[in-house]
């Protein structure tokens, strides 16, 4: 455990010194940031909008979603004892949704769901494909352009669209599994999304420097073949920096929590306040640095397993030993 916190040391620091030589790509996050939040507002402005201007709408569904469970649970009451007598009959039970009714509102549901996985996963893949590409390019010691980086991923958006689309599609092909088998479909998408995390690590890498990368199922092959053949294939998961963040993380809120709860008791509640943003500010800074961090190393390790070519800032070592391997 030792030698891996020390490796992710290693890891986390020479990455850093990439980022210092080109200190632009720190922007990259930030806007992504500041877009999702400001995506998630206008979301949650409009469904407000829609409730403030449509109250019966809103009545309706709900009368509609509890008629749906009124109606599952007399179902589950008459399956575990067929010799109740059924005085009601389901047709003219109040308020009870017909099938149609039931099927547009799971269609409904459901149709919303995707949505917002596709949504999610395209801004996501847009803005790491627009990073990455601008990594590479300061790993190869070229300037740093957020202008090129974004018009690079606006020119792979059919890439990136079809990607989302694949992304979207295995989200809810988990959460419907994790739905219908409890426990035992969380633990085998615990199982399917590591094994799915392993094979992608490469995906975005794949989209940027591979010219046909249309095909979202050639790009996951095209990730695996690459772990394949640099690294083998008893790989059960990534380990990058991933040892660093407790270790960074939780002294800083055990900090803020002690120096805030002290300056509460002896001195007063604003200054407890303000050391409290300023650890929640330092959390947020030092998560973006791992975040940072962990993209350039991921973009070194495929540099180097696709051409041979190795940034100044890491050794062979480094290169050879980021996974997590099966015993």
């Amino acid at each position: 455990m030792f030698a891996r916190i020390v490796r992710s040391w290693m890891i986390f620091k020479n990455s850093l010194s990439v980022l210092k030589r080109n200190k632009k790509l720190l922007v990259f996050p930030l806007l992504s940031a500041g877009f999702v939040i400001m995506i998630a507002l206008l979301i949650f402005s409009g469904i407000f909008a829609v409730v403030v201007a449509n109250p019966q709408l809103v009545e309706k569904m709900g009368k509609t979603a509890r008629a749906s469970q009124q109606q599952t649970a007399f179902s589950k009451v008459f399956a575990s004892n067929p010799d109740a007598p059924q005085t009601v009959e389901r047709s003219g039970q109040v308020g009870e949704p017909s099938d149609t009714q039931q099927y547009a509102l799971l269609a409904g549901k459901l149709v919303v769901l995707f949505i917002a996985y596709f949504i999610s996963v395209f801004l996501a893949t847009f803005f790491n494909v627009a990073f990455y590409s601008e990594i590479i390019h300061g790993l190869n010691s070229e300037p740093v352009s957020l202008m090129r980086g974004f018009k690079f991923a606006f020119a792979k958006r059919g890439s990136i669209a079809m990607w989302a689309l694949l992304g979207a599609t295995v989200g809810m092909a988990l959460k419907a599994l994790e739905e219908r088998f409890g426990w035992l479909g969380r633990l085998v998408i615990r199982f399917i999304g590591l094994a799915w995390n392993v094979v992608t690590v490469f995906a975005v890498p794949v989209i940027i420097c591979e010219e046909d990368s249309f095909n979202p199922i050639k790009n996951v092959k095209k990730s695996a073949t690459v772990i394949k053949n640099t690294w083998g294939e008893s790989l059960v998961g990534f380990l990058g920096i991933s040892a660093l963040s407790g270790l960074l993380i939780i002294p800083i809120i055990l900090l803020t929590v002690i120096l805030a709860i002290a300056a509460g008791m002896l001195v007063n509640v604003v200054l407890a306040i303000v050391i409290g943003v300023l650890g929640v500010i330092a959390m947020i800074v030092v998560t973006i640095l791992l975040d940072v961090a962990q993209k350039i190393y991921i973009a070194s390790l495929y540099l180097y397993a696709t051409t041979g070519f190795l940034n100044a800032a890491y050794d062979q070592e480094l290169m050879q030993n980021p996974w997590k391997v099966k015993r």
